[in-house]
């Protein structure tokens, strides 16, 4: 998985380490810019799992809301519902992160979106709008570990390839979008060949990718990019202050080539 993405950090910027201070002992890394590249690849299949499914499920979540309810008016609730646990779920999966790492606490929130899917399968089966919409909150959570595990590549990087590693995450999360609606036909008769309701099955793929996405997290997530992120700070001496930088407006940022599948996306 190592060798499919392109060098973020150029051998230039420096960062060719020989042994990094990690956790409780020392790991030998003599070629920090492999680290990153690891660490970027992993949080790119990642956001591309997520994504996916994120978009098969939120295909038919309006008609599944509109059905449970009985009110065709309220079939942006369910949407409306996971963007809210989302929004909330940031702020703890992100303090969790800070806490514990960025790999369990990405992990984590994988697995509470994983048993959310799963509890919103069930009530597409039972029938209960409110346990549905329940579900979709705990989706949410998965939600906002795909959008924080973002930033991670970016603090596993120097000052100057931060922005450019963000939007390499970020095609992963385009490529996700792409398949996601595509997996809805295919689970949709998965489920009705297992004689359940065949909405129900886009959330149990679901289900399936977000465990699959946690496990990638679990197993390649090495080493967390919190303790390479405290290491570069360290490193890094290039701040505003210091090289007399002052903030960039947003036309600079939209014209550097970097930002370009950022703006896309």
């Amino acid at each position: 998985m190592v060798g499919l993405w392109p060098d973020i950090v150029s051998p230039g910027d420096g960062y060719r380490l020989s042994r990094f201070q990690l956790s409780k002992q020392e790991t030998p890394m003599t070629d920090y810019t492999r680290i990153a590249r690891k660490i970027t690849t992993t949080l790119f299949v990642n956001q591309s799992l997520v994504s996916a499914g994120f978009i098969a499920t939120s295909t038919v979540s309006a008609i599944i809301g509109a059905g449970l309810s009985g009110n065709p008016a309220l079939a942006g609730v369910p949407a409306a519902v996971q963007q809210l646990g989302a929004a909330f779920a940031a702020l703890l999966v992100s303090a969790n992160m800070e806490r514990t790492g960025r790999r369990k606490g990405l992990a984590l929130g994988l697995v509470v979106g994983a048993l959310g899917a799963g509890l919103a399968a069930r009530a597409v089966i039972g029938g209960s709008f409110a346990l549905f919409l329940g579900g979709l909150a705990l989706m949410g959570v998965a939600l906002a570990s795909m959008q924080l595990g973002r930033f991670a590549a970016a603090e596993v990087h120097p000052t100057q390839s931060r922005g450019r590693a963000i939007s390499y995450v970020f095609i992963g999360g385009a490529i996700g979008s792409v398949l996601g609606p595509q997996l809805v036909g295919p689970s949709s008769r998965w489920a009705h060949q297992a004689g359940l309701n065949e909405l129900a099955g886009p959330y149990l793929v679901a289900l399936v990718i977000y465990a699959l996405a946690a496990l990638v997290i679990t197993i390649w997530l090495r080493p967390d990019p919190r303790d390479i992120g405290a290491k570069i700070t360290e490193m890094d001496a290039e701040t505003p202050s210091k090289q007399g930088q002052h903030a960039r407006s947003l036309r600079y940022c939209a014209t550097r080539e970097h930002s370009y599948p950022f703006l896309l996306w």
